[in-house]
Parts: structure tokens; sequence; C-alpha cells
């Protein structure tokens, strides 16, 4: 009998996915091991602004704004620490 396997990783307790501030270019939230929840993390924190862009008229407001975003983490299988030049940043 086959055995359905869920295929997506998992790192508990390491830095895979942040959460950061575009704005300001800060990191604002770390330590998450899957994006799902980096992306809950997200939406938490600009659910206020999401509130006064729906208040808006559809025809005025634009796309929806996003403060937040995830971005890779130090632990990230892909993150780089090198820029194109190959200097460590």
């Amino acid at each position: 009998m086959p055995v359905l396997v869920d295929n997506v990783p998992s790192f508990p307790g390491k830095n895979v996915y942040s959460v950061k501030h575009k704005p300001t270019k800060k990191v604002v939230a770390v330590g998450f091991d899957n994006k799902m929840d980096a992306k809950d993390k997200r939406n938490d924190l600009s659910k206020d602004i999401w509130e006064k862009w729906n208040k808006k008229d559809k025809q005025t407001r634009g796309p929806k704004p996003f403060p937040y975003i995830v971005i890779k983490g130090e632990d990230h299988p892909r993150y780089n620490i090198y820029n194109s030049d190959g200097e460590e940043t």
C-alpha cells in the first residue's frame, strides 16, 4: 500500500525566511522555518494598511500595497552573502 508523503522541507529553529519593511529596509521578524508562516506574519503586519486601502474607491485606490515582504533568511539554502562583484555584503 502506498504511503502519502508530504514533500515540504522543514527546518525547525532556523532562520530560513524573514519579513522586511520595504520603506525602512529593516528586517522586522526573523526565524521562520517555512514561507507560509512568514507570509502569515507579513499579512498580520499589513492588516491596518490593507483596511485603509479597502475603504478607498476601487477606481482610485490602485494596486494592493505590500509594505512588508518575505525575504530569504541567513539559513536559507540559496542565501547569498556575496554581491555581484564577489565582495561580502
